[in-house]
């Protein structure tokens, strides 16, 4: 399996507060640059700014979870915050309880249009824990090389995903254009996934799906098959949970070092069970390719990814996973070393 290591360092899980002036009121937010929008819910509202209009937000916000947020309104409201004023909007969230505020990117962009410039350059650290991090890194790399090497011909072995079809009337349709601009990357791009057994050639098929091009900020592509209009109609849920964010959180209690590692490919390391490799069939442009690696975009791969990942983690103390992003935990350095050391030998 191959994963890339993010990082690994020392956090601390006390919340950012700031004090705003809003409306001529003092008002306590958390700061949250998870947050695209300020936002204070309906009872906050309601005791501090009834007598503020609220407008209609036409914003679809949700969680990290997926879980959709009811938006009630937003109002208009004068801020002013280290001597700088300005009239922005405070978006208002339905909620049973009395939530913190939370000062959101959209503010932090108007009274600290710097702050992203921290993530941009390089960051200054001690030297004696990059050093010794640096060390853990490559030591993990010499024991486990295969679980570093990014090459997908090597999926996951010893399970395979089976896509479950309630009705099996094939589904048909024919490939998008492609600009013409992107042809040769397009034209690249299945090759490398084929060499990397990804895919493979097939003559003839009832069965089609659409794939879609996606140019990435490195002006690299990537193809997404769109399977909304095909196969997801076909598929029968499957029903395993995805971990719940709040029972994640309360897992990691008293941990105080993390190690992040980022499933390189995701999805595409899960083999598919021959039978569901009939159905899942894309149209490109070079022609109809069966798909041997779980789809990202079909209705039931998050469940059926999550299942493995678990079987493989179990039982491991410390280690969380959700979807393809894995959390190493330790109360200290030397206990999230040795986690860690366990975890990739799950892995490898």
């Amino acid at each position: 399996m191959s994963v890339c290591m993010v990082s690994s360092n020392h956090r601390s899980n006390s919340p950012c507060f700031v004090d705003v002036i809003v409306d001529s009121k003092i008002m306590q937010m958390e700061i949250d640059s998870g947050s695209a929008v300020s936002v204070i819910c309906k009872r906050f509202y309601e005791r501090k700014f009834r007598d503020s209009p609220l407008l209609d937000c036409s914003l679809k916000l949700a969680v990290v979870d997926g879980a959709h947020l009811s938006v009630v309104g937003q109002i208009a409201v004068s801020v002013e915050i280290n001597g700088q004023r300005n009239d922005v909007s405070l978006v208002v969230l339905e909620s049973n309880n009395i939530i913190m505020p939370l000062f959101g990117r959209d503010w932090l962009d108007i009274f600290f249009p710097v702050w992203r410039n921290a993530f941009r350059k390089p960051m200054s650290v001690n030297h004696t824990s990059v050093t010794r991090e640096e060390k853990v890194i490559e030591d993990l790399k010499t024991k486990f090389p295969n679980v570093f090497d990014n090459n997908f011909s090597t999926p996951i072995t010893g399970f395979e995903a089976d896509l479950v079809l309630k009705d099996d009337t094939p589904v048909f349709k024919r490939a998008y254009e492609v600009p013409y601009r992107l042809r040769d990357k397009v034209i690249e791009h299945i090759d490398s996934l084929e060499q990397d057994g990804v895919i493979s050639p097939v003559e003839a098929s009832e069965w089609a799906s659409l794939v879609i091009v996606v140019v990435k900020k490195d002006q690299g592509i990537r193809m997404v098959i769109d399977c909304k209009v095909s196969i997801n109609k076909l598929i029968v849920p499957n029903t395993y949970p995805l971990p719940l964010t709040q029972d994640l959180f309360a897992s990691l209690s008293g941990s105080k070092v993390f190690c992040s590692l980022d499933l390189a490919g995701a999805y595409t390391q899960l083999c598919l069970s021959k039978k569901s490799r009939k159905i899942m069939i894309i149209n490109t442009i070079k022609g109809l390719y069966s798909y041997n690696r779980l789809p990202q975009g079909a209705s039931s791969s998050a469940a059926i990814f999550q299942k493995v990942m678990d079987q493989i983690l179990k039982g491991l103390a410390g280690v969380f996973c959700y979807l393809d992003d894995v959390l190493i935990a330790g109360e200290d350095f030397e206990e999230c070393r040795k986690k860690a050391l366990f975890g990739f030998r799950s892995f490898g």
